[in-house]
């Protein structure tokens, strides 16, 4: 996202469109950015700082962290804030860097297909959530059966 703070009135500046997915760089197989990154946000200058509020949001494709499935998800930013200092007022800003920390900070850190995902049966792989495997569920094999307080 680039901001040309010559363009921005003393009243600040309404700022809406879209930067593709492709700047947020992200190495998890896990995580695809469908969509472009939508954004509505104003600026204003203030003689030597640059300040920036708004919203964006993007269409994820995310595993879920207990069945396995992949879903899509759209990730809002509903408080971006920026403070930067500049040099000249006449520059070109690029908020790349901050609109990507703040996205990737609003990712779910253990995605959920929905809330009350059953996940998958750990002896036999069944997605729980299409109905009953039948495994029996018994534990006492486990290394850790000892400490339950049952």
């Amino acid at each position: 996202m680039l901001i040309d703070l010559k363009s921005i009135p003393l009243g600040g500046l309404y700022i809406e469109g879209e930067d593709p997915p492709g700047i947020i760089e992200i190495d998890d197989p896990d995580i695809k950015f469908c969509r472009p990154i939508r954004y509505e946000i104003k600026a204003s200058l203030t003689k030597r700082t640059l300040l920036v509020r708004g919203r964006m949001e993007v269409e994820v494709g995310l595993t879920c962290s207990r069945c396995l499935k992949e879903f899509e998800e759209k990730i809002e930013v509903d408080d971006f804030n920026l403070r930067k200092e500049v040099d000249d007022p006449a520059d070109t800003i690029d908020l790349t860097e901050e609109v990507r920390a703040d996205i990737i900070l609003a990712l779910p850190r253990k995605p959920l297909c929905k809330m009350d995902c059953l996940g998958i049966c750990q002896s036999c792989g069944q997605d729980l959530n299409e109905g009953d495997c039948g495994c029996s569920d018994d534990r006492s094999d486990s290394p850790f059966a000892g400490l339950n307080i049952d």
